[in-house]
C-alpha cells in the first residue's frame, strides 16, 4: 500500500521536477511493485491526519490483498476529480473507492470513467453505490441511553447533566475538564462518546461509547467494488453501530 498526496503522485508520474527525491522514489517503487500484473484499486481519503481513516484503509488493503488486488491510497479533498481520474488511468486501476463527500455531479463524472464506490461515516451521495454508518441510529442510541438512565438535560452546564460527544477524544477531554471542576462523572455529569478508539475502556471512569464499525467500512467498500467489477449492481450498505455501556454514564 502506498500513501502519498494525490497531487504529488500525479506530478511524479509526469516527471515534474518539483517532486522531492524521496517522494519520487516512493512513487517509482510503488509502480515497480504494481508491475507484477495485479489489479489496482485506488482509494482516496481527505487526510491521514484523522485517525478515523486508518482502520478503513487497513481493512480495505487486507480485503483487496486477499483477492489478489493492490490498494494505492491517495489524499485529496476532491474539489476537482479530474486529477484522481487521470491518476487512476495512469495506474491502470480497475476501480476507485472515495472516502470523501462528493456531490451527484462529481460522483457521476467518476462513475462514467471508472467503477466507483463511496465510503463515509455520515452523509453520502446516492448517485453511486456506497457504504456508510447509520449516524441517525447512533445518535438515537446515545441519547436514548442517557434518557433511560434518567438524564433529561443533555449538554447543559448546570445541575446533573449529560454530554454526547462526536468522538472519544472529545469525551475524554470532557471527563478531565469535569473532574478538574470538581464534578463527578457520572454522578454529576454523564458522558458518552462516538467512535471505536480503544483507549475509552482505559479511562477513569471508562467511557460509554457508540462503537462504529469502522473497519467494516473498508472491507465492505472493496466488496461492493468487486461486485461491480463482476457485472453486478450491488445495493448500498448502511452499517449499524453498537452501544457499549461503561462507567462514564452508570456507576
Amino acid at each position: 500500500m502506498t500513501e502519498l498526496g494525490l497531487s504529488t503522485v500525479y506530478r511524479a508520474l509526469g516527471n515534474d521536477g518539483s517532486v522531492a527525491p524521496a517522494s519520487m522514489r516512493a512513487v517509482r517503487g510503488a509502480l515497480a511493485r504494481l508491475d507484477g500484473g495485479c489489479d489496482v484499486i485506488v482509494m482516496n481519503v481527505p487526510t491521514l491526519a484523522n485517525s478515523f481513516y486508518n482502520p478503513i484503509i487497513e481493512a480495505a488493503r487486507q480485503e483487496a490483498t486477499a483477492t489478489g488486488r493492490s490498494l494505492v491510497v491517495t489524499m485529496d479533498d476532491l474539489g476537482d476529480v479530474d486529477p484522481l481520474i487521470k491518476l487512476a488511468q495512469r495506474l491502470g486501476a480497475v476501480g476507485l473507492i472515495v472516502a470523501n463527500h462528493v456531490d451527484g455531479r462529481l460522483a457521476k463524472r467518476l462513475e462514467s470513467v471508472i467503477p466507483t464506490v463511496a465510503v463515509s461515516e455520515g452523509s453520502v451521495c446516492d448517485a453511486i453505490p456506497y457504504v456508510s454508518i447509520d449516524n441517525v441510529l447512533s445518535a438515537q442510541m446515545a441519547v436514548g441511553h442517557l434518557l433511560d438512565i434518567g438524564r433529561r438535560r443533555i449538554a447543559m452546564m448546570n445541575g446533573p447533566l449529560s454530554f454526547d460527544f462526536a468522538s472519544a477524544r472529545l469525551a475524554a477531554a470532557a471527563i478531565k475538564a469535569c473532574q478538574e471542576a470538581g464534578l463527578s462523572v457520572p454522578r454529576d455529569v454523564a458522558v458518552c462518546g462516538h467512535d471505536r478508539q480503544p483507549f475509552g475502556s482505559f479511562l477513569t471512569p471508562s467511557l460509554t461509547t457508540v462503537s462504529q464499525p469502522v473497519a467494516q467500512l473498508g472491507r465492505t467498500a472493496v466488496r461492493l467494488l468487486l461486485a461491480i467489477l463482476a457485472g453486478e449492481r450491488p445495493e448500498s450498505v448502511i452499517l449499524p453501530s453498537e452501544l457499549i455501556v461503561r462507567h462514564s454514564t452508570i456507576e
